[in-house]
């Protein structure tokens, strides 16, 4: 498994929370998650992410796993969600990795609240698995 690539004892095992709103890992973030444990852990241990729009945040936790320090963004709406799979993660996450979640809507980008503007300028990856999940978020994202 995804473990024994990573030099682990044991098998990695990712939890998430539950939602009607968000049902479903996509396909693009479960490619991406096989790619990147793949890769030398060397490459993950202490880079700064920022994963936009993180859904059910299963590709930032991973790579909080693998040592990345990630902020997760997403609509607001999400925040609950998110922050709950993150809370189930931490005995997983060991330093440097780390998760958080900042608030980010396609629609507002010239107010970006400073926690935002600020992950964004830090951020040495740009992850966006899957951003959109349907033409109206496409558009927006997009935009």
């Amino acid at each position: 498994g995804w473990g024994g690539l990573l030099g682990l004892s044991k098998p990695l095992r990712l939890k998430l929370q539950a939602s009607d709103g968000i049902d479903r890992v996509s396909e693009a973030a479960v490619v991406f998650g096989s790619v990147a444990t793949c890769v030398p852990a060397v490459m993950w241990r202490g880079r700064s992410v920022l994963e936009l729009g993180c859904g059910s945040a299963y590709a930032g936790i991973l790579l909080a796993i693998l040592g990345a320090q990630v902020v997760l963004t997403d609509q607001q709406r999400l925040e609950h969600l998110v922050s709950t799979s993150i809370a189930l993660n931490a005995p997983s996450i060991q330093p440097p990795g780390r998760a958080s979640f900042c608030e980010l809507d396609w629609k507002c980008t010239r107010s970006l609240l400073p926690q935002a503007r600020s992950a964004l300028y830090q951020a040495s990856v740009v992850l966006a698995a899957d951003p959109v999940e349907d033409e109206k978020s496409q558009r927006e994202f997009l935009a």
